[in-house]
């Protein structure tokens, strides 16, 4: 199966805050309220033998994305670029290996007590994915508690849809 990290994501603690008011889908939720765990954290619980988790992160790129076009209005799928990610976040760490694709597997990662330590630390990590407004980008997550391993791309390129 393939999904979105947040959806993946199967740290009991983690709850994405998906949007902020005005742009926040009704979940029948008061704002400030928690988001419903994610999908990987009920996974986890039934198929952890057969489970293996990756998440994606990368530095700098383009994608494409929906966007808002305003408060309450309609959704319009247009392509998104960012340069690259600010210092002291997950994808800039990641991106001062200078290797521009590479793929990390978290349980050979643990045997390492530094990078233990750092993997299970708070990290703020992308926020992107189907939908896209000007106010958020970036998620706390703690990488060994989210996924069993990481692939990290240096620059993204945007996916090219095909015609009809």
């Amino acid at each position: 199966m393939w999904a979105h990290n947040n959806h993946i994501n199967r740290d009991p603690k983690f709850r994405p805050n998906f949007l902020d008011a005005p742009y926040r889908f009704d979940y029948s939720l008061s704002a400030g309220e928690p988001t419903p765990k994610p999908m990987g954290v009920f996974l986890v619980n039934t198929h952890r033998k057969d489970l293996y988790t990756i998440g994606f992160e990368f530095n700098q790129g383009s994608f494409l994305t929906q966007f808002f076009d305003r408060p309450g209005g309609n959704l319009t799928v247009k392509e998104a670029t960012l340069g690259p990610a600010p210092i002291g976040t997950l994808p800039y760490t990641l991106a001062q290996t200078g290797i521009p694709l590479y793929f990390v597997d978290f349980s050979k990662s643990l045997q390492n007590d530094v990078v233990q330590r750092w993997l299970k630390s708070r990290q703020k990590a992308h926020f992107y994915g189907g939908l896209m407004t000007s106010k958020r980008s970036f998620e706390e997550i703690r990488p060994a508690e989210s996924y069993d391993a990481l692939v990290f791309v240096e620059k993204t390129s945007r996916a090219v849809p095909l015609s009809k």
